[in-house]
């Protein structure tokens, strides 16, 4: 029970560290560990991601010492636990809701107590896995691994593939990083527009109140993870920003931005100014967000742009939006 108990601590354990990362937590049952005796482990992870990449911290403890788990004490150890540290990357998905990953180095412990005695040895490992979208922020992920005990170390059972099964919960969003931009463009990125685009008298107040804000940062600085101007914004924290200025509260981060409001058509010609315009680099992960400012001109704060500015789609740079371009929301009148 006292692995037990450690294990629910984990799990609650917060993640300041990650402030500005996309923080989730998993709960997964695995087979084939490759520890004798132990055919099942139960566990939890604590995963962060920026961008692409990201750390998970994972534990897991004999099926046997959980509360359901008397059917499975047989024969065999006494009990259980292993302990993974994984870099994971994305490698982007073909439907929005299905991502495959992969564990480029993983690096952890398995450990077995026999007659009382206690042996442990250090594991390498590396994987893939699929994380699919059930509900907003929950998903299922299915994983499997090779194990290898490390070389000059005491084997703790053997080396083997792993199968996982598991749940996941998003539980904090941080920054958005947008992506860079195609491999062709070399030059220094285009300064900013400085005349805005005409909005129409016919717009919302609201709609002419959140531009007309916006365009007052002009020139500021983009800050991965930033929401102040005094220091910069990213491109969802400055969304949040000024539509907050006019009493329209918007989640922090861009994949969540993109759930706020109603849909709308992609098409250019239906969109209205203070709509919001959602981008994703490989097709599906959405990882910018800008405000569209009517006339085929988008305001956002761009990485690649230096800050916030005006970019046109019918331009140069506004090429790669338009093909990234995966979602629109009315936030304004819904």
């Amino acid at each position: 029970m006292r692995r037990s108990r450690l294990f629910l601590v984990f799990l609650l354990v917060p993640a300041p560290l990650f402030a500005q990362a996309s923080t989730s937590l998993s709960t997964f049952v695995a087979a084939g560990s490759g520890i004798e005796g132990t055919p099942v482990l139960v566990g939890g992870a604590l995963t962060s991601e920026m961008g692409r990449i990201g750390l998970r911290l994972g534990v897991g403890i004999d099926g046997r010492d959980t509360p359901l788990g008397g059917a499975l004490r047989a024969s065999g150890n006494e009990a259980a636990w292993a302990a993974d540290l994984d870099v994971v990357g994305s490698a982007g998905g073909l439907v929005r809701a299905l991502s495959p990953y992969y564990i480029t180095a993983g690096l952890g412990v398995r450990s077995v107590t026999r007659n009382g005695s206690s042996s442990m040895t250090p594991v390498a490992s590396v994987g893939a896995g699929y994380r699919a979208d059930l509900v907003r922020r929950i998903g299922i992920e299915a994983e499997t691994r090779y194990r290898t005990p490390l070389a000059g170390s005491t084997p703790v059972g053997s080396s083997g593939v792993e199968f996982r099964l598991g749940l996941s919960l998003r539980v904090h969003g941080g920054g958005d990083r947008e992506a860079p931009r195609p491999r062709a463009r070399r030059s220094p990125p285009p300064p900013p527009a400085v005349t805005a685009p005409r909005v129409s008298a016919a717009a919302p107040v609201v709609v002419q109140r959140v531009l007309q804000d916006a365009s007052q940062y002009l020139g500021t600085s983009y800050l991965w993870g930033g929401s102040n101007p005094d220091k910069g914004f990213d491109c969802s924290g400055f969304v949040q920003h000024v539509f907050a200025k006019q009493g329209i509260r918007l989640p922090r981060v861009s994949r969540d931005q993109a759930a706020a409001g109603s849909p709308l058509s992609m098409e250019l010609d239906k969109l209205q100014p203070g709509d919001l315009l959602l981008f994703a680099s490989d097709g599906s992960w959405i990882d910018h967000v800008a405000i569209y400012a009517g006339d085929g001109w988008i305001l956002h704060s761009s990485s690649s742009g230096g800050g916030v500015r005006y970019d046109q789609l019918s331009g140069p740079r506004g090429d790669w939006y338009v093909r990234k371009l995966v979602g629109a929301r009315r936030v304004v009148g819904t």
